[in-house]
């Protein structure tokens, strides 16, 4: 999956497998800014994708791109999104330029805790 800023209107394309057959471009609508990353969470729920911007998560379906609801705690940019199956199926944690990782619940889209003592930005998480 890639996105690509068209206009100042903030519409981002989806491109699944090849970006120059049309059949497969979608349009995501909805976001208030620019996209710092994108996270497959179809692991938990079919088709379900995540994007991080600035202080938000939006959760949309991948095959729609329908939004489905937005995820709001951090103060500034977010830059790594994962999915945390290894612990909980239904938990993602989000890693913020304001140095702290959040946990989230998928269940019912709720925030669950954050993570601090960085000194500088989050950039990046994995398991």
């Amino acid at each position: 999956i890639m996105f690509k800023k068209i206009t100042k209107s903030k519409i981002f394309l989806i491109f699944r497998d090849s970006p120059f057959k049309s059949s497969n471009i979608s349009i995501l609508r909805g976001m208030s800014g620019l996209v710092y990353t994108i996270s497959d969470l179809s692991i938990y729920k079919e088709n379900l994708g995540a994007i991080g911007n600035y202080n938000n998560i939006l959760l949309f379906d991948m095959n729609t791109s329908e939004k489905l609801t937005e995820l709001k705690g951090h103060s500034s940019y977010i830059w790594s999104i994962i999915h945390i199956y290894e612990y909980k199926n239904y938990l993602i944690a989000s890693a913020s330029q304001d140095s702290t990782i959040k946990l989230w619940n998928l269940q019912n889209n709720t925030f669950e805790i954050t993570l601090t003592g960085h000194n500088n930005w989050v950039t990046s998480i994995s398991l």
